[in-house]
């Protein structure tokens, strides 16, 4: 019986490795933009002097398909963002400042649970209140906040587009390897 076989030498790995990635890199780059409108949603309404600034950076590899999504603080001393999202706060004392010609606080109460947050935890966007419901004036020398627990913000952001990222990765490999076998 004879044998017959018919070859051809593939291209070099690096070759078609690059056609995919760069494909895969084009898609990613789209789901970056999404994960950092997603934050700044969240921060749409907070003041200049507080509001964090988001980048997303698409890293395609041979070992590595990731969006690093970077918070770069206002103020390092005080990184909201992180306090907001990641870590929350703990318990502290609240003073006026010595600015304050009163030497008090002055501000809206309606006891536990009467304040809505201007940003909601799930889905991680702005859109609530950010005000007391049925709450009256009250006047202090000092006040004991209680802990802030975190709201985990990108760990919600990150599962809300997990789907993106997947579908950017397969499509995008699909498209580079199309490509490779068309020869362009």
């Amino acid at each position: 019986m004879a044998k017959f076989t018919v070859a051809k030498r593939p291209p070099p790995a690096h070759i078609i490795h690059a056609e995919y990635r760069e494909e895969v890199r084009k898609d990613l780059a789209k789901v970056a933009k999404s994960h950092v409108r997603s934050r700044e949603k969240v921060v749409k309404n907070w003041s200049a002097r507080s509001k964090p600034k988001f980048r997303a950076d698409t890293v395609v590899t041979v070992g590595k398909l990731a969006i690093e999504v970077s918070v770069e603080e206002k103020d390092k001393k005080k990184p909201i963002w992180k306090w907001v999202s990641q870590t929350g706060t703990k318990a502290h004392v609240i003073k006026p400042k010595a600015s304050n010609k009163y030497q008090r606080l002055f501000f809206m109460w309606g006891g536990p649970g009467s304040y809505e947050p201007k940003t909601r935890a799930n889905p991680a966007r702005y859109g609530g209140a950010g005000k007391v419901r049925g709450g009256k004036l009250a006047v202090a020398r000092q006040v004991k906040h209680p802990r802030v627990l975190p709201r985990k913000f990108d760990e919600k952001i990150n599962k809300d587009l997990e789907p993106d990222f997947k579908k950017a990765v397969y499509n995008g490999g699909r498209r580079g390897l199309r490509r490779h076998a068309k020869g362009k």
